[in-house]
């Protein structure tokens, strides 16, 4: 059964890509040729326990998450039984909550397709749902926010996202430098600007990536620093973000 992970751009696509080849045992697949050369870092194609995970970076980045689930939904082919090998099976949402509550995402999620793929019913409760066209065909939709647990430095929002789960597992690995980090952010505040956890996520690449850019981040810190791989797993399982991915990418939890 297939399985599509919709999400914000080419930096979550990046993490996924190393969260799945770390911890699931993915192995990237070519993109197909029609997918274009935006195809390159929009997309993604992992293939796990046999089964095949698209992963896709929409249009309009977190705004474009609604109306992208609404699409696929109402483009999928009408199908008269579940056993099909090839059907799809799952999509999961992921996403940064920002200033949000993870709530108000669902919310527009289930207006988009309620308005644009009038054919499906959204079962369930929100951030879980069963999507059903018919008796027969149902697809699974879920929404994960991405999270981070550890407290919030002073002078940074207390919102969650991609950047401070990056944050977090780099100051975790570098104790020292994450002294430095908070003492820059504070002459951010100092100096009458408001710091963003991207802003953070700038300043450890310059502490101890160098050559990492908003990009890569995510490669760096998630699985190719050395320092900070054995903190990675420990972050996302702390808030159960373990579990939500293992779901979204179709690993078989023992």
């Amino acid at each position: 059964m297939r399985r599509l992970v919709l999400c914000e751009g080419p930096a979550d696509i990046a993490a996924l890509r190393e969260i799945g080849i770390s911890f699931f045992g993915a192995k990237p697949l070519p993109i197909p040729r029609s997918a274009g050369a935006a195809g390159e870092n929009r997309k993604l194609l992992l293939l796990i326990e046999g089964s095949e995970v698209e992963i896709t970076a929409v249009q309009r980045a977190k705004s474009g998450l609604p109306a992208a689930l609404a699409i696929k939904l109402h483009g999928l082919p009408v199908e008269n039984s579940s056993d099909d090998p090839n059907a799809l099976e799952r999509i999961t949402v992921l996403f940064d909550p920002d200033d949000e509550s993870p709530e108000e995402m669902c919310v527009r999620l289930a207006a988009e397709v309620s308005a644009n793929a009038k054919a499906w019913k959204l079962d369930g409760s929100p951030r879980d749902w069963v999507a059903r066209r018919n008796a027969n065909q149902t697809v699974i939709v879920r929404a994960v926010p991405w999270r981070s647990p550890g407290d919030v430095v002073d002078g940074l929002p207390g919102w969650q996202s991609l950047e401070r789960l990056l944050c977090h597992v780099t100051a975790v690995a570098y104790p020292t430098e994450a002294k430095t980090v908070e003492r820059w952010l504070g002459e951010i505040s100092e100096a009458g600007k408001q710091p963003s956890w991207k802003a953070a996520l700038h300043l450890w690449c310059a502490l101890v990536e160098p050559k990492a850019d908003e990009s890569n981040a995510a490669a760096r810190f998630l699985h190719q620093n050395e320092t900070c791989r054995p903190h990675a797993r420990t972050a996302i399982e702390q808030v159960s973000l373990f579990k939500d991915l293992s779901l979204a990418l179709g690993f078989s939890q023992s």
